[in-house]
């Protein structure tokens, strides 16, 4: 989440000039020292508008818009609220008892490291799994990748060795049916011959060889 220290250092001086007097004035007084008195802080959201005298307490005035004061102060104004850029969004509104509260827009996050020439980032977006998601004040972890395991080299030329022995098959035995099938044919067809022949000639003897080459 991103703050501006601007303003608050602005109350350092307040606060080590408290912190000095306390002693002397209590915790709910502040000391001014150009006339030795103890002034009544100012409670926090307001501010000195008139420093006691030795006859009138101190005199507060309400701050501002736009405008602060967290705690109880001497201030004589409110501090400023701060802005949010154009690449934040508020968080929580300014007050007069708290400043306005600013953080990167959903899908970056806020970097404050001396390397960051920007203050917020897009969020990375992970290829696998997300170990932590992004928010406000920190980019996503994202998963290493692993590598696929690879296959066994000694292997990947057993699936086209199976195929092409399964298309010889396929083709030798479809040669093989249709050298069976002509050769019935033509068997066939000499015994038919053969029959006419008897038919025609009665008495006469023709042989028939039958001639098969080996399978």
């Amino acid at each position: 989440m991103s703050l501006r220290w601007g303003p608050l250092l602005l109350l350092l001086p307040a606060w080590v000039t408290a912190a000095t007097s306390v002693t002397r004035c209590g915790s709910d007084k502040y000391e001014l020292k150009n006339r030795g008195l103890c002034c009544p802080l100012c409670p926090a959201g307001q501010h000195v508008s008139k420093h006691c005298d030795g006859t009138q307490s101190t005199q507060c005035s309400q701050c501002e818009p736009d405008t602060f004061t967290a705690h109880p102060n001497s201030e004589t104004s409110c501090l400023p609220c701060a802005q949010c850029r154009d690449d934040q969004e508020k968080v929580t509104s300014c007050s007069p008892t708290r400043d306005r509260q600013c953080q990167c827009k959903t899908g970056s996050y806020y970097c404050d490291s001396g390397d960051c020439v920007e203050m917020c980032y897009r969020c990375t977006r992970c290829e696998g799994a997300t170990l932590h998601p992004c928010n406000a004040t920190q980019d996503a972890i994202c998963a290493a990748e692993t590598s696929p395991v690879p296959g066994n080299p000694n292997k990947d030329w057993l699936i086209p060795v199976s195929l092409g022995a399964f298309v010889v098959v396929i083709v030798g035995g479809y040669i093989i049916c249709r050298c069976r099938r002509r050769r019935v044919r033509q068997l066939l067809q000499q015994v038919v011959h053969f029959m006419k022949q008897e038919r025609s000639e009665p008495g006469s003897h023709v042989s028939i060889t039958l001639g098969f080459a080996p399978w």
